[in-house]
């Protein structure tokens, strides 16, 4: 006999009594956003990589800065104080990669999926919490190589970026560069969902296809090839980061890399949506 029936309770009003406590508040998309950030403080990889850029980053500004002569001008000191910031790129734009593949590698995404059904909300607080966090180690770069120039060099003063246009363009543009990496590589994770693929491919990104690029053009002197240099990632960059460069400008170099960014981030989120797990 049904316990149920015996009980003298119909199947709909256990089903009713099942049903979801609308008191509750429900999934919200800031949990999952400090879910995801704390998920990404919660790797090894995280703290590595983030001590080695800045790191990296502060000794190849000591090197510059070593070799600052009195008078130099204070934007061009800055622009050599923050080369490391190339690498510091490299590093961490591999952070974000690693921040979307880790959990398909371990197969830990099947429970993230349950928590967070949505997974364009699970995809764009993986995105975000990656952003955030290497927004906020690039901002510690920045302000670290400030203070190294400021104290080996007698050309860039502590105030110089309230009272130079041109060093906190250096800054401000670097910053933005790698933060927009970052957004790149999550797609990059996304759409490979390998940790050495997505990292393979940011490296032809940011180093190799401009140099390829480079030396066929010094042995062809194609337009065409000419016409690819300008509109590479690793040359946006430069171009975006670069207050004094003009035609194309500035401008030119930040919409180019939006484009560069946003096309691995949308394939990565079609897969992110529509792929099995």
């Amino acid at each position: 006999m049904n316990m149920n029936t015996a009980q003298g309770t119909s199947p709909a009003q256990t089903l009713q009594r099942a049903e979801t406590d609308p008191s509750l508040s429900g999934l919200s998309f800031f949990g999952v956003l400090r879910s995801e950030f704390a998920k990404l403080m919660a790797l090894r990889t995280t703290f590595w990589l983030s001590l080695i850029s800045v790191v990296l980053s502060v000794l190849i500004a000591v090197a510059m800065a070593a070799t600052v002569q009195p008078g130099d001008d204070a934007a061009w000191v800055v622009q050599g104080a923050v080369v490391g910031l190339w690498f510091a790129m490299m590093l961490l734009g591999s952070l974000a990669v690693i921040s979307m593949t880790t959990e398909f590698t371990s197969g830990s995404v099947r429970s993230s999926l349950a928590a967070v059904p949505r997974r364009s909300t699970l995809y764009l607080a993986k995105t975000l919490a990656a952003a955030a966090l290497i927004g906020l180690v690039t901002a510690v770069i920045v302000v670290l190589c400030h203070v190294v120039v400021v104290f080996f060099t007698d050309s860039v003063t502590m105030t110089a970026p309230f009272e130079n246009s041109a060093v906190l363009h250096h800054y401000l543009a670097n910053w933005a560069a790698v933060v927009v990496t970052a957004v790149l590589s999550v797609g990059l994770g996304a759409l490979l969902r390998s940790s050495a693929g997505g990292i393979v491919v940011l490296t032809v990104f940011l180093f190799v296809l401009q140099t390829v690029l480079f030396i066929a053009w010094g042995i062809m002197q194609a337009d065409w090839l000419q016409t690819l240099l300008d509109y590479e990632y690793a040359t946006l960059i430069e171009t975006f980061t670069n207050p004094e460069a003009s035609d194309p400008g500035p401008l030119f170099g930040g919409i180019g890399m939006l484009i560069w960014a946003a096309v691995p981030f949308g394939l990565g989120w079609l897969a992110f949506v529509k792929r099995d797990v």
